[in-house]
């Protein structure tokens, strides 16, 4: 929290394109990350969320966020581990992408799977690696387990299968950078050279893998 109110006055201004000089970056935090333009969906997505009661969710505004991120990159495949309301915004701007939902348990399974979107519970890791085998590249993917231990060290293993999936074309948002996920998100941005250029928004980061870019790490 501390840290968070320490670096504000920088995150605020990253937010606005300043100190920004790639395109690539300054395009996707203008025009994407905090675009305010609302989207024909985002009243109907507001309603369907309310037929979920999972134990958690985000905000309407971080799904709005995720749905404009799968619209910008248009992904090939998208999967969703932990929460089907992402799973819906992110789904719903790109009808020709596959999409998979792994979730903790069953709840909202027979919801997802009336939209068309394969959802499955069981053992996280297990199941991603089916989703995403060996011989074969991640697209989006968006990592939203519980801010626990048990999460924490699901996401680091799930982080690990994608990161050797990965591509110039993936895009991994991970949730709780700030709390459960902390350790994991300073190793990337510091000491993985897989990933790229890194964007740190307070409560979830966003990992890019394209090898023909500097590494770097925005504070948003």
């Amino acid at each position: 929290m501390l840290y968070d109110i320490l670096t504000y006055p920088l995150r605020a201004w990253h937010r606005k394109g300043y100190d920004v000089q790639s395109p690539w970056a300054y395009l996707l935090v203008r025009d994407v990350l905090f675009e305010e333009h609302p989207y024909y969906a985002y009243d109907e997505l507001r309603l369907l969320r309310k037929s979920f009661s999972t134990a958690w969710q985000l905000s309407a505004e971080a799904d709005e966020q995720l749905y404009r991120m799968a619209n910008h990159f248009a992904p090939q495949s998208i999967v969703e581990i932990g929460l089907p309301q992402s799973a819906c915004y992110m789904a719903r701007p790109r009808p020709d992408a596959v999409y998979t939902a792994i979730l903790p348990s069953a709840e909202g399974i027979d919801i997802l799977q009336r939209l068309g979107i394969n959802a499955v519970a069981g053992n996280v890791v297990q199941e991603l690696q089916r989703v995403i085998p060996d011989g074969t590249k991640a697209g989006m993917v968006h990592m939203a387990l519980p801010n626990d231990k048990v999460g924490a060290s699901q996401t680091e293993q799930a982080y690990e299968w994608i990161a050797a999936h990965a591509d110039a074309e993936t895009v991994l948002v991970i949730e709780h950078i700030n709390r459960s996920n902390r350790r994991l998100w300073k190793r990337i941005v510091n000491n993985d050279d897989r990933a790229s250029v890194t964007f740190d928004l307070g409560r979830s980061g966003i990992v890019t893998f394209d090898p023909k870019r500097v590494k770097q790490n925005y504070l948003l």
